[in-house]
Order: C-alpha cells, then sequence, then structure tokens
C-alpha cells in the first residue's frame, strides 16, 4: 500500500495560539492519538497496568475488569430499560448466592439499580419526545 497525504482545512497548525479546547479537539477528534500523546497515553496505562499487577496480582487485574465492564454495564441499564429489568431479575434470582461469598449489601446495590431504571425510565420520554415535563 502507498501512503497519501490529505490536507485538512481550517486547522492552522502554524498558529501557537490555539485555545486549549481546539488542542484537545485535534489531538484526540481529529488525529485519533494517532500522534505523541496518544503513543505517551498508552504508554502511561501500559506502565500503570503492568505495576498494578505486579504488585497487587490477579485481584488488580479482576478489579481492572470490573471497572472497565462496569461502565457500559451501567449506561446499557440506563438507556435500555428492558435489558436493565433482566438484569434486575436475573441479580433478584442470584441475591442469596452471591451474598455468600461477596461481604457487601447486597440489598443496597438492587435499590442502586433500581434507581438507577428509574433515571433511564425519566430519560426516556425526552428522548423520544412523547412527554414534556
Amino acid at each position: 500500500m502507498t501512503d497519501f497525504f490529505v490536507t485538512l482545512q481550517g486547522i492552522d497548525h502554524a498558529s501557537a495560539r490555539q485555545s486549549f479546547l481546539s488542542r484537545l479537539k485535534n489531538v484526540f477528534i481529529i488525529e485519533k492519538l494517532y500522534n505523541k500523546t496518544g503513543v505517551a497515553l498508552l504508554v502511561v496505562f501500559a506502565l500503570i497496568i503492568a505495576a498494578g499487577t505486579a504488585y497487587k496480582g490477579v485481584i488488580f487485574g479482576a478489579i481492572l475488569v470490573g471497572v472497565l465492564c462496569a461502565f457500559p454495564l451501567l449506561y446499557s441499564i440506563v438507556t435500555y430499560p428492558k435489558f436493565g429489568i433482566i438484569i434486575l431479575l436475573v441479580m433478584a434470582y442470584m441475591l442469596w448466592q452471591v451474598a455468600d461469598y461477596i461481604p457487601i449489601p447486597i440489598g443496597t446495590a438492587m435499590d442502586g439499580l433500581q434507581g438507577l431504571l428509574l433515571l433511564g425510565y425519566l430519560y426516556i420520554p425526552k428522548k423520544t419526545k412523547m412527554v414534556t415535563f
């Protein structure tokens, strides 16, 4: 494959007085971290993951995977209430099995899940514009 160059209109790289937001937009959205900043962020995250795994072992990996899976799961519960109801029913069925292994108040987590569902139901009418508040 051959390389080709694309000239983007409206971006003045010669200007040293770009605002902070325009530099962030340039680095993250236009160049998509395919630059020195992206490589630096990748190296920093790799070092953090390597150090955490070296010092804490499997626990750090489990926490990292849990955090990375939690955000899309919470977004899906709020945005898609049918999915949230299914998760709520599955968690209600498995409540006591999970409570044997994890020493946290699972009932409070279920209340939080119901709060996220309520937040999702308040979000849907504004998204579809069927009901006005």
